[in-house]
């Protein structure tokens, strides 16, 4: 059964699909709003055929039609997906300008790792801070988070209180800086950021379990409120 693959999330006036995917086990979710069956994709990383079937088997079973991919950023484990994507639905392909770099070297990561990847058929389209993401009646705020890489976003849906981060924040964790584009002083200012929201935000990150601001202001050992 297809729903033994994913978590189902009803938060106010939205839901989601998360599910776990690739070697990374990153987490890729799917969003629409109550009365609404039109759906988008976020952080896609289906990296085999099977990972591809559970996602589409899991939007037939909400009847959802997926209308648009958002990314929060483009490394290799986030974008696995997106070339599956865009050749099933023909759907664009959002993320920030500052990303495309890491498109670009995906393929070279993907023979380090050895993980099979089709870069997007597409060129993806400039997603910016400001610019909300609507999600049938829903509107997500777009925020600029860097940090973890130069063009990282997230997603911020204030009337259920849900900020998809991405892999700046985790559980007590916080996103690697080591790679291309990474800053360990431009992550605790986005950290930082994401500590002036309230502090029963949830936040669905790219990797691992959900939290909260309040949960990370106290007990996340890398940056603590300050």
């Amino acid at each position: 059964m297809a729903d033994q693959h994913y978590n189902f999330l009803k938060r106010n006036k939205i839901n989601l699909i998360q599910f776990a995917f690739g070697p990374f086990q990153e987490n890729t979710y799917v969003i629409w709003a109550d009365g609404d069956r039109n759906a988008c994709a976020i952080d896609p990383g289906m990296s085999n055929a099977q990972e591809e079937n559970i996602f589409i088997e899991a939007l037939q079973h909400f009847n959802l039609e997926l209308t648009a991919i958002y990314n929060t950023h483009c490394h290799i484990d986030h974008i696995l997906g997106v070339a599956f994507l865009q050749r099933k639905f023909a759907v664009p392909f959002y993320h920030h300008p500052f990303e495309e770099s890491n498109i670009t070297r995906s393929e070279q990561m993907s023979s380090l790792w050895n993980i099979p990847f089709l870069a997007p058929i597409t060129k993806g389209k400039d997603l910016l801070e400001g610019v909300p993401l609507e999600i049938g009646s829903e509107v997500l705020e777009t925020i600029f988070v860097p940090g973890h890489c130069t063009g990282h976003l997230a997603f911020i849906h204030h009337p259920s209180s849900t900020i998809l981060s991405g892999d700046v924040l985790f559980r007590e964790s916080i996103g690697r800086t080591d790679l291309p584009g990474g800053s360990i002083e431009e992550i605790q200012k986005s950290i930082y950021r994401m500590y002036e929201f309230p502090d029963d935000y949830v936040v669905l990150s790219g990797h691992g379990p959900a939290t909260s601001i309040g949960h990370e202001k106290k007990n996340n050992p890398f940056f603590p409120a300050p």
